[in-house]
């Protein structure tokens, strides 16, 4: 686990040293390229994480989805578990875990036709990605196989190969400023 430590450290100072302008411009190209992707546009529930610090923004993601009237759900932490809530606007946002804003909407009762926004820190060309450490998202895609996974991520931040156990579960696309790439499955 060390080496995912370590790992962690270095991506987060190497994010904090994106300028604001070089973050806005880089998010703005990703979020053209994710909502192009045919998952997108096809699915009726969009799973995303609501962004904090210098995080790629997925404000416009919730934006816009509810704009296409898709169902929007935010993740909530409690008692050590990820949940999905329901969300309608970003006003509806509260405080959570960690000071990641969530929402008090209810439970998506399915997910399919479901399209999930994922984080991390960086990935590898393997697909798999390194978060936090807390294991929330490997746990959600472990038991929600159907699900499409797609992360938003800065191209200096894919990486050829990172540290990974038997845990750690691989994701469906990598989108990035400059390309979009597909776990072939």
């Amino acid at each position: 686990m060390t080496g995912k430590s370590a790992l962690r450290r270095q991506c987060l100072a190497k994010r904090a040293a994106v300028t604001e302008r070089d973050r806005d411009e880089k998010t703005r190209m990703i979020l053209h390229n994710l909502f192009s992707l045919k998952e997108y546009i096809d699915s009726e529930l969009v799973l995303v994480y609501v962004c904090v610090n210098d995080e790629i923004s997925t404000r416009e993601i919730i934006e816009k989805s509810l704009l296409l009237g898709k169902k929007v759900a935010v993740p909530r932490v409690d008692s050590g578990n990820m949940e999905f809530r329901y969300l309608d606007s970003l006003q509806a946002l509260v405080p959570g875990e960690y000071g990641i804003p969530t929402s008090c909407g209810d439970k998506p009762g399915s997910f399919d036709s479901c399209f999930c926004v994922t984080p991390a820190l960086c990935v590898d060309r393997g697909f798999h990605r390194l978060g936090y450490g807390g294991g929330y998202y490997d746990r959600f895609i472990s038991a929600n196989g159907s699900v499409f996974y797609a992360v938003p991520v800065f191209d200096d931040f894919i990486y050829e190969e990172i540290p990974h156990s038997s845990y750690d579960m691989a994701v469906d696309c990598i989108i990035s400023e400059k390309r979009i790439e597909r776990r072939c499955i």
